[in-house]
């Protein structure tokens, strides 16, 4: 969440946005983070294709398993 905040410019314990971040799936919050830290062009679903092949977890699965429970 802090990284979310940052990026929007507020300090890391500033809610005034976490309203409109909660609404993030988190495809959308990984994404997001990874651009702040300058990662762009597509790197979140790079890193998601390295987590696949090295440790078998497909984590789109596991974001669609968490939403649904």
């Amino acid at each position: 969440m802090k990284y979310l905040r940052q990026r929007r410019g507020l300090e890391e314990n500033d809610t005034e946005w976490d309203d409109k971040i909660n609404d993030y799936n988190s495809n959308k919050a990984f994404k997001e983070v990874l651009e702040w830290q300058g990662l762009l062009g597509g790197w979140d679903r790079q890193i998601k294709g390295y987590v696949q092949d090295i440790y078998g977890i497909n984590l789109d699965e596991v974001n669609t398993n968490k939403q649904t429970k």
